[in-house]
């Protein structure tokens, strides 16, 4: 009979668990999962406990101080001009909820790249439990489209969010199989979990969501990079896939005509797309206004009383939103403008800087790469900065791929993808 070796259980390893348990944010029937009490619960309890195991052993990598501290400080400075610039923008209007939420989740991420960054951790563990990840959502999607019914994959959370999560996941697995030291079992759970991934991101029903994913797939094969294994995946998506085609083709259909729809008649009620360029229209419009502090979170309702000519289109919004049962007076569908409301000008140039800096220091890195750039293409019809799941999920996989915390200790086997 098999037995568990308790003592093998370390507090790193507990800590370390807990951490890469991120994907429960979007699978709501998994305890702890379906929000935010990942970020609220599980983290503070993983913080405390690396910080113990350092207590501990005495602080082993902590010798080179102002040299290390630099070290440990870098990684999060790009961060600095847009939170600067967030910090003004919300004293001006008085509203320093939303800002203290992102200040929180920034503020732990550099707590878990300090403390991940001084004890051990396998790339290995880090990748494969990305793939169990694909497996979940897989599982999941398949639970929800089948057994109950529905018609696009939630996770009891968000269909988009889901499909992001799902996407991003499976975008690790594939830059994992660019690596050619793979033994034959690793190269087939990656295959599955990238085929298992891509099936729960279309069972979502989330077109934005699958863009990254799209334009990945194609660097990989223009690169001629691993061309029998995406033909592999390509052949196992297409099982799933085609038990969900026609609610995604229609979604996929929908698209274009709602784009169509908004360029020619300027239509954008009961559309989701319309919706989002009507949300950007109304941004771009109060960048001529002399506002250069934004609006801060004011209601729509009152947004278009100060901008009269946009009066139409805030009305509709006031009534969507909150028919919705969506009370939040700044739901702008898109990290811009979000941004470009609530913080005018100089939040949008501070954000600029930020992505510019960030751009810089992890483009090296092909993991983090990717989640930027995952980040950059969904925040122009979704919220991730102010969405507190989506931005956990971007700011716990930077950490995680930092070649601090396992550049000394990889697997010979998935190791550095710069």
């Amino acid at each position: 009979m098999a037995t568990i070796n308790l003592s093998k259980i370390t507090l790193q390893g507990i800590g370390t668990f807990l951490i890469l348990l991120y994907p429960i944010m979007v699978i709501g029937y998994l305890p702890f999962g379906g929000g935010i009490r990942y970020y609220s619960v599980l983290i503070p309890v993983a913080i405390l406990l690396l910080t113990t195991n350092l207590i501990k052993n005495n602080y082993p990598s902590f010798k080179n101080t102002p040299k290390s501290i630099w070290q440990l400080i870098t990684p999060f400075t790009p961060f600095t001009p847009f939170i600067a610039c967030a910090i003004v923008t919300s004293l001006y209007h008085d509203s320093i909820k939303t800002l203290n939420n992102i200040n929180i989740q920034i503020l732990y991420a550099f707590l878990l790249s300090i403390l991940l960054s001084q004890q051990k951790i396998n790339l290995s563990t880090i990748i494969k439990s990305n793939a169990l990840a694909c497996a979940a959502f897989f599982i999941t999607s398949m639970y929800e489209i089948f057994l109950l019914d529905r018609s696009r994959a939630w996770g009891l959370v968000y269909e988009n969010t889901f499909g992001q999560f799902s996407v991003l996941c499976t975008g690790i697995c594939m830059i994992a199989m660019r690596k050619h030291s793979l033994t034959p079992k690793e190269k087939y759970l990656l295959i599955s979990s990238i085929a298992m991934g891509t099936a729960a991101a279309l069972m979502s029903g989330s077109r934005g969501a699958l863009l990254p994913l799209i334009c990945l797939s194609s660097y990989l094969f223009l690169n001629k990079k691993n061309i029998s294994t995406i033909v592999t995946c390509a052949a196992l998506i297409l099982i799933p896939a085609a038990i969900a085609t026609t609610k995604s083709m229609e979604r996929i259909r929908l698209l274009f005509l709602e784009t169509a729809n908004y360029i020619s008649h300027g239509e954008f009620m009961n559309s989701s797309i319309g919706i989002r360029l009507e949300l950007w229209k109304i941004s771009l419009k109060s960048l001529s206004t002399d506002h250069p502090y934004g609006f801060g979170s004011i209601p729509f309702i009152q947004l278009g009383e100060k901008i009269p000519e946009i009066k139409n289109s805030t009305d509709y919004m006031h009534q969507y939103f909150s028919g919705g049962g969506n009370s939040l007076p700044w739901m702008l569908h898109g990290d811009i403008p979000q941004i470009i409301i609530i913080g005018g000008p100089l939040l949008l140039l501070g954000f600029i800087i930020s992505a510019i800096f960030l751009y810089k220091q992890y483009n090296k890195n092909a993991f983090q790469t990717w989640v930027l750039f995952c980040a950059f293409i969904w925040g122009w019809s979704e919220l991730i900065i102010f969405n507190r799941i989506s931005f956990g999920l971007i700011l716990i996989n930077l950490v995680l791929f930092s070649p601090s915390a396992w550049k000394k200790y990889h697997s010979t086997r998935l190791n550095d993808t710069h």
